[in-house]
Protein backbone atom coordinates (compact mmCIF):
# COMPACT_ATOMS: atom_id res chain seq x y z
CA UNK A 1 0.00 0.00 0.00
CA UNK A 2 1.34 3.40 -0.98
CA UNK A 3 0.16 6.77 0.29
CA UNK A 4 0.93 9.87 -1.72
CA UNK A 5 -0.07 13.37 -0.62
CA UNK A 6 -0.40 16.54 -2.66
CA UNK A 7 -1.84 19.93 -1.75
CA UNK A 8 -5.33 19.02 -2.95
CA UNK A 9 -5.65 15.23 -2.80
CA UNK A 10 -4.56 12.10 -0.99
CA UNK A 11 -4.55 8.73 -2.72
CA UNK A 12 -3.86 5.21 -1.52
CA UNK A 13 -2.36 2.80 -4.01
CA UNK A 14 -3.13 -0.84 -3.37
CA UNK A 15 -0.43 -2.89 -5.06
CA UNK A 16 1.85 -5.79 -4.36
CA UNK A 17 2.52 -8.39 -5.76
CA UNK A 18 -1.21 -8.79 -6.05
CA UNK A 19 -3.25 -6.84 -3.45
CA UNK A 20 -6.37 -8.96 -3.97
CA UNK A 21 -4.57 -11.88 -2.34
CA UNK A 22 -5.41 -10.22 0.98
CA UNK A 23 -8.51 -11.71 2.57
CA UNK A 24 -9.31 -8.30 4.06
CA UNK A 25 -9.01 -6.36 0.79
CA UNK A 26 -12.68 -5.36 0.71
CA UNK A 27 -12.54 -4.16 4.31
CA UNK A 28 -9.42 -2.06 3.65
CA UNK A 29 -10.88 -0.67 0.45
CA UNK A 30 -14.19 0.39 2.01
CA UNK A 31 -12.40 1.94 5.00
CA UNK A 32 -10.12 3.96 2.71
CA UNK A 33 -13.04 5.27 0.66
CA UNK A 34 -15.01 6.18 3.79
CA UNK A 35 -12.06 8.32 4.83
CA UNK A 36 -12.50 10.19 1.56
CA UNK A 37 -9.30 8.83 0.04
CA UNK A 38 -8.99 8.11 -3.65
CA UNK A 39 -7.82 4.55 -4.29
CA UNK A 40 -5.45 3.49 -7.05
CA UNK A 41 -5.68 -0.28 -7.54
CA UNK A 42 -2.92 -2.16 -9.38
CA UNK A 43 -3.99 -5.72 -10.18
CA UNK A 44 -3.61 -8.50 -12.73
CA UNK A 45 -7.41 -9.05 -12.53
CA UNK A 46 -7.13 -12.81 -11.99
CA UNK A 47 -8.79 -12.45 -8.57
CA UNK A 48 -11.50 -9.99 -9.64
CA UNK A 49 -14.75 -11.73 -8.78
CA UNK A 50 -18.25 -10.54 -9.56
CA UNK A 51 -18.61 -9.38 -5.94
CA UNK A 52 -15.44 -7.30 -6.10
CA UNK A 53 -16.44 -5.80 -9.45
CA UNK A 54 -19.83 -4.90 -7.98
CA UNK A 55 -18.12 -3.29 -4.98
CA UNK A 56 -15.87 -1.21 -7.25
CA UNK A 57 -18.92 -0.11 -9.21
CA UNK A 58 -21.01 0.78 -6.14
CA UNK A 59 -18.11 2.55 -4.40
CA UNK A 60 -15.91 3.85 -7.24
CA UNK A 61 -12.22 4.15 -6.33
CA UNK A 62 -11.86 7.64 -7.80
CA UNK A 63 -9.14 6.51 -10.19
CA UNK A 64 -9.21 3.94 -13.04
CA UNK A 65 -8.29 0.38 -12.06
CA UNK A 66 -4.86 -0.36 -13.56
CA UNK A 67 -4.74 -3.90 -14.93
CA UNK A 68 -1.57 -5.54 -16.22
CA UNK A 69 -1.91 -7.92 -19.15
CA UNK A 70 0.69 -10.61 -19.91
CA UNK A 71 -0.64 -11.92 -23.22
CA UNK A 72 -3.54 -12.29 -25.62
CA UNK A 73 -3.78 -16.07 -25.51
CA UNK A 74 -3.42 -18.82 -22.96
CA UNK A 75 -0.14 -19.86 -24.57
CA UNK A 76 1.56 -16.46 -24.38
CA UNK A 77 -0.02 -15.39 -21.10
CA UNK A 78 0.87 -18.55 -19.22
CA UNK A 79 4.38 -18.61 -20.70
CA UNK A 80 4.88 -15.47 -18.63
CA UNK A 81 2.87 -16.30 -15.49
CA UNK A 82 3.80 -20.01 -15.56
CA UNK A 83 0.46 -20.74 -13.95
CA UNK A 84 -2.00 -22.95 -15.81
CA UNK A 85 -5.48 -21.46 -16.02
CA UNK A 86 -4.34 -17.91 -15.24
CA UNK A 87 -5.38 -16.59 -18.66
CA UNK A 88 -8.94 -17.79 -18.13
CA UNK A 89 -9.19 -16.14 -14.71
CA UNK A 90 -7.62 -12.96 -16.13
CA UNK A 91 -10.21 -12.66 -18.88
CA UNK A 92 -12.97 -13.51 -16.42
CA UNK A 93 -11.84 -10.67 -14.14
CA UNK A 94 -11.77 -8.26 -17.10
CA UNK A 95 -15.27 -9.37 -18.11
CA UNK A 96 -16.58 -8.68 -14.58
CA UNK A 97 -15.11 -5.17 -14.60
CA UNK A 98 -16.58 -4.41 -18.03
CA UNK A 99 -19.98 -5.81 -17.08
CA UNK A 100 -20.18 -3.47 -14.09
CA UNK A 101 -18.82 -0.48 -16.05
CA UNK A 102 -15.76 -0.12 -13.83
CA UNK A 103 -13.28 2.29 -15.41
CA UNK A 104 -10.02 0.49 -16.13
CA UNK A 105 -6.66 1.13 -17.71
CA UNK A 106 -4.71 -1.67 -19.39
CA UNK A 107 -0.92 -1.86 -19.04
CA UNK A 108 0.89 -4.24 -21.36
CA UNK A 109 3.81 -6.27 -20.06
CA UNK A 110 5.73 -6.81 -23.30
CA UNK A 111 8.07 -9.79 -23.00
CA UNK A 112 9.65 -12.30 -25.42
CA UNK A 113 6.74 -14.83 -25.15
CA UNK A 114 4.12 -12.24 -26.19
CA UNK A 115 6.10 -9.81 -28.35
CA UNK A 116 4.52 -11.19 -31.54
CA UNK A 117 1.09 -10.10 -30.23
CA UNK A 118 2.00 -6.46 -29.68
CA UNK A 119 -0.22 -5.00 -32.42
CA UNK A 120 -3.19 -7.07 -31.32
CA UNK A 121 -2.61 -6.22 -27.65
CA UNK A 122 -2.49 -2.48 -28.37
CA UNK A 123 -5.77 -2.59 -30.27
CA UNK A 124 -7.46 -4.59 -27.52
CA UNK A 125 -6.18 -2.30 -24.77
CA UNK A 126 -7.51 0.79 -26.53
CA UNK A 127 -10.87 -0.86 -27.17
CA UNK A 128 -11.74 -1.61 -23.55
CA UNK A 129 -9.96 1.00 -21.47
CA UNK A 130 -9.48 4.71 -21.13
CA UNK A 131 -5.97 4.50 -22.45
CA UNK A 132 -4.23 7.26 -24.31
CA UNK A 133 -3.54 6.74 -27.99
CA UNK A 134 -0.75 4.34 -27.10
CA UNK A 135 -1.21 2.10 -24.02
CA UNK A 136 1.34 1.99 -21.23
CA UNK A 137 3.96 -0.72 -21.71
CA UNK A 138 6.24 -2.47 -19.24
CA UNK A 139 9.32 -3.73 -21.08
CA UNK A 140 12.19 -3.67 -18.56
CA UNK A 141 11.86 -6.08 -15.65
CA UNK A 142 13.30 -5.50 -12.17
CA UNK A 143 14.81 -8.35 -10.20
CA UNK A 144 13.32 -9.50 -6.90
CA UNK A 145 14.25 -6.89 -4.33
CA UNK A 146 13.94 -9.45 -1.52
CA UNK A 147 17.13 -11.06 -2.81
CA UNK A 148 15.85 -14.44 -1.67
CA UNK A 149 16.21 -16.54 -4.82
CA UNK A 150 19.05 -16.47 -7.34
CA UNK A 151 17.10 -18.97 -9.46
CA UNK A 152 14.07 -16.68 -9.74
CA UNK A 153 16.26 -13.69 -10.53
CA UNK A 154 18.00 -15.66 -13.28
CA UNK A 155 14.56 -16.49 -14.66
CA UNK A 156 13.63 -12.79 -14.68
CA UNK A 157 16.88 -11.94 -16.47
CA UNK A 158 15.98 -14.45 -19.18
CA UNK A 159 12.80 -12.45 -19.83
CA UNK A 160 14.54 -9.09 -20.19
CA UNK A 161 14.43 -7.44 -23.59
CA UNK A 162 17.69 -6.18 -25.13
CA UNK A 163 18.00 -2.40 -24.53
CA UNK A 164 17.63 -1.58 -28.23
CA UNK A 165 14.37 -3.58 -28.35
CA UNK A 166 13.05 -1.79 -25.27
CA UNK A 167 13.52 1.59 -26.94
CA UNK A 168 12.16 0.32 -30.26
CA UNK A 169 8.91 -0.76 -28.57
CA UNK A 170 8.49 2.47 -26.64
CA UNK A 171 9.31 4.48 -29.76
CA UNK A 172 6.35 3.02 -31.65
CA UNK A 173 4.25 5.81 -30.16
CA UNK A 174 4.18 8.65 -32.70
CA UNK A 175 4.46 11.31 -30.00
CA UNK A 176 7.13 9.53 -27.98
CA UNK A 177 10.16 11.31 -29.41
CA UNK A 178 8.68 14.78 -28.88
CA UNK A 179 7.52 13.95 -25.35
CA UNK A 180 10.89 12.51 -24.40
CA UNK A 181 12.80 15.53 -25.72
CA UNK A 182 10.53 17.78 -23.65
CA UNK A 183 11.16 15.54 -20.65
CA UNK A 184 14.92 15.69 -21.18
CA UNK A 185 14.83 19.46 -21.41
CA UNK A 186 13.18 19.66 -17.98
CA UNK A 187 14.66 16.80 -16.03
CA UNK A 188 18.11 15.91 -17.38
CA UNK A 189 21.50 17.59 -17.13
CA UNK A 190 21.63 17.77 -13.33
CA UNK A 191 24.68 16.16 -11.71
CA UNK A 192 24.76 14.99 -8.10
CA UNK A 193 26.44 12.52 -5.77
CA UNK A 194 23.22 12.04 -3.80
CA UNK A 195 21.82 8.54 -3.61
CA UNK A 196 18.17 9.55 -3.85
CA UNK A 197 17.07 11.81 -6.67
CA UNK A 198 13.35 11.13 -6.35
CA UNK A 199 10.37 11.93 -4.14
CA UNK A 200 11.38 9.61 -1.32
CA UNK A 201 10.13 10.97 1.99
CA UNK A 202 7.14 12.76 0.43
CA UNK A 203 5.02 9.64 0.28
CA UNK A 204 5.06 6.38 2.17
CA UNK A 205 4.51 2.69 1.52
CA UNK A 206 3.26 0.15 4.04
CA UNK A 207 3.95 -3.52 3.39
CA UNK A 208 1.91 -6.52 4.47
CA UNK A 209 3.97 -6.84 7.66
CA UNK A 210 3.32 -3.36 9.04
CA UNK A 211 6.61 -1.85 7.90
CA UNK A 212 6.72 1.62 6.40
CA UNK A 213 9.09 2.23 3.50
CA UNK A 214 10.09 5.39 1.71
CA UNK A 215 9.85 3.54 -1.62
CA UNK A 216 7.77 0.59 -2.69
CA UNK A 217 10.77 -1.20 -4.21
CA UNK A 218 13.29 -0.45 -1.47
CA UNK A 219 13.44 -3.69 0.53
CA UNK A 220 16.59 -2.95 2.51
CA UNK A 221 15.94 -4.30 6.06
CA UNK A 222 17.83 -1.45 7.73
CA UNK A 223 15.63 1.11 5.93
CA UNK A 224 12.27 -0.23 7.08
CA UNK A 225 10.30 1.54 9.79
CA UNK A 226 8.10 -0.60 12.05
CA UNK A 227 4.70 1.00 12.59
CA UNK A 228 4.22 -1.24 15.61
CA UNK A 229 6.97 0.77 17.32
CA UNK A 230 6.24 4.20 15.86
CA UNK A 231 3.71 6.23 13.87
CA UNK A 232 3.19 7.32 10.29
CA UNK A 233 3.66 10.93 11.36
CA UNK A 234 7.05 10.21 12.88
CA UNK A 235 8.09 8.15 9.87
CA UNK A 236 7.23 10.97 7.46
CA UNK A 237 8.59 13.80 9.58
CA UNK A 238 11.68 12.30 11.20
CA UNK A 239 12.77 9.06 9.57
CA UNK A 240 12.46 9.12 5.78
CA UNK A 241 13.41 12.76 5.07
CA UNK A 242 16.97 11.91 6.18
CA UNK A 243 17.32 9.60 3.18
CA UNK A 244 17.30 12.57 0.82
CA UNK A 245 20.72 13.74 2.03
CA UNK A 246 22.49 10.38 1.79
CA UNK A 247 25.53 10.33 -0.48
CA UNK A 248 26.92 7.64 -2.77
CA UNK A 249 30.33 6.13 -2.00
CA UNK A 250 30.84 3.60 -4.77
CA UNK A 251 33.78 4.86 -6.93
CA UNK A 252 32.15 3.77 -10.19
CA UNK A 253 28.93 5.56 -9.26
CA UNK A 254 30.84 8.73 -8.39
CA UNK A 255 32.82 8.61 -11.62
CA UNK A 256 29.87 7.84 -13.88
CA UNK A 257 26.34 8.26 -12.46
CA UNK A 258 27.14 11.34 -10.36
CA UNK A 259 28.40 13.16 -13.47
CA UNK A 260 25.95 11.76 -16.01
CA UNK A 261 23.66 14.23 -17.80
CA UNK A 262 21.24 11.35 -18.45
CA UNK A 263 20.46 10.71 -14.78
CA UNK A 264 16.96 12.22 -15.08
CA UNK A 265 16.24 9.80 -17.92
CA UNK A 266 17.71 6.80 -16.12
CA UNK A 267 15.81 4.57 -13.67
CA UNK A 268 19.03 3.78 -11.78
CA UNK A 269 18.30 4.22 -8.08
CA UNK A 270 19.17 2.61 -4.71
CA UNK A 271 16.24 0.19 -5.03
CA UNK A 272 17.48 -1.07 -8.41
CA UNK A 273 21.04 -1.40 -7.08
CA UNK A 274 19.81 -3.35 -4.08
CA UNK A 275 17.77 -5.82 -6.12
CA UNK A 276 20.67 -6.41 -8.53
CA UNK A 277 23.71 -6.35 -6.24
CA UNK A 278 22.69 -5.97 -2.60
CA UNK A 279 24.18 -2.48 -2.36
CA UNK A 280 22.64 0.98 -2.67
CA UNK A 281 25.05 2.66 -5.06
CA UNK A 282 26.29 0.09 -7.57
CA UNK A 283 25.38 1.18 -11.13
CA UNK A 284 23.05 -1.26 -12.89
CA UNK A 285 24.52 -1.88 -16.32
CA UNK A 286 21.20 -3.01 -17.87
CA UNK A 287 19.43 0.25 -17.07
CA UNK A 288 22.49 2.28 -18.07
CA UNK A 289 22.42 0.64 -21.50
CA UNK A 290 18.69 1.32 -21.91
CA UNK A 291 19.19 4.97 -20.97
CA UNK A 292 21.99 5.45 -23.48
CA UNK A 293 19.90 3.67 -26.11
CA UNK A 294 17.18 6.27 -25.46
CA UNK A 295 19.71 9.07 -25.98
CA UNK A 296 20.85 7.53 -29.27
CA UNK A 297 17.22 7.15 -30.40
CA UNK A 298 16.48 10.79 -29.60
CA UNK A 299 19.50 11.95 -31.56
CA UNK A 300 21.18 13.42 -28.49
CA UNK A 301 24.31 11.29 -28.55
CA UNK A 302 26.44 9.30 -30.96
CA UNK A 303 27.20 5.62 -30.51
CA UNK A 304 30.10 5.18 -28.13
CA UNK A 305 29.51 8.44 -26.24
CA UNK A 306 28.69 8.24 -22.54
CA UNK A 307 26.44 10.51 -20.55
CA UNK A 308 29.17 11.42 -18.07
CA UNK A 309 31.37 12.71 -20.91
CA UNK A 310 28.87 15.23 -22.33
CA UNK A 311 29.30 18.95 -21.71
CA UNK A 312 26.97 20.76 -24.14
CA UNK A 313 23.87 18.81 -23.14
CA UNK A 314 21.15 21.47 -23.40
CA UNK A 315 22.51 22.66 -26.76
CA UNK A 316 22.06 19.12 -28.02
CA UNK A 317 18.47 18.96 -26.75
CA UNK A 318 17.56 22.27 -28.38
CA UNK A 319 19.13 21.21 -31.67
CA UNK A 320 17.27 17.87 -31.63
CA UNK A 321 13.96 19.64 -30.89
CA UNK A 322 14.49 22.11 -33.74
CA UNK A 323 15.29 19.26 -36.13
CA UNK A 324 12.13 17.42 -35.04
CA UNK A 325 9.96 20.50 -35.60
CA UNK A 326 11.35 20.96 -39.10
CA UNK A 327 10.27 17.45 -40.06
Amino acid sequence: MFCSKRSHWVAYRFTGGEPLLRSDFEELYIYSRRLGLQVILFTNATLITENIARLLAEIPPGKPIEVTSYGMSATSYESVTRRKGSFTTFRSGIDHLIRYNVTLFIKLAILPPNLYELDKAEQWARSISRNHEYPACVVALDLRSRRDSAQKNNSICSMRMPPEKVVEILGRNNGYRKEMLQFCQRFTGTKSDKLFNCNIGRGICVDAYGNAKGCLSLQVPSMLYSLEKGSLRKALQDYFPDFVERKAHNPTYLQQCAHCVLRGLCVQCPAKSWSEYGTLDTPVDYYCRITHEHAYFLGLMQRGEKGWQIINWHDRINKAKCKLEVF
